[in-house]
C-alpha cells in the first residue's frame, strides 16, 4: 500500500488502491484481532484506514517534483 499511494499517475493509482485497499484493511483487522480484539468495536478504529484511503485517492502522498526538475 505504501508504494501505491505514491504513484503520481491518477489513472494508475486509483484502480490499484481499489484492488489493494481491501487486503490491506483485512490485514490490519487480523493483526488487531490477534492483539486487541475489543479495538474492532470502536468506531475510531476504522477512521484512520478510511482517511488514508481517501487522502491517497486525492494524491496527498504523491511526492512533489523538485523545482526545476522533471
Amino acid at each position: 500500500m505504501k508504494h501505491v499511494i505514491r504513484i503520481g499517475a491518477r489513472w494508475l493509482r486509483c484502480p490499484l488502491l481499489v484492488l489493494i485497499f481491501p487486503f490491506s484493511f483485512a490485514h490490519i483487522c487480523m493483526l488487531t484481532l490477534w492483539h486487541r480484539p475489543s479495538r474492532l468495536l470502536a468506531f475510531s478504529f476504522y477512521d484512520l484506514a478510511w482517511s488514508v484511503f481517501w487522502a491517497s485517492w486525492d494524491g496527498a502522498f504523491v511526492p512533489k517534483s523538485p523545482k526545476g526538475g522533471a
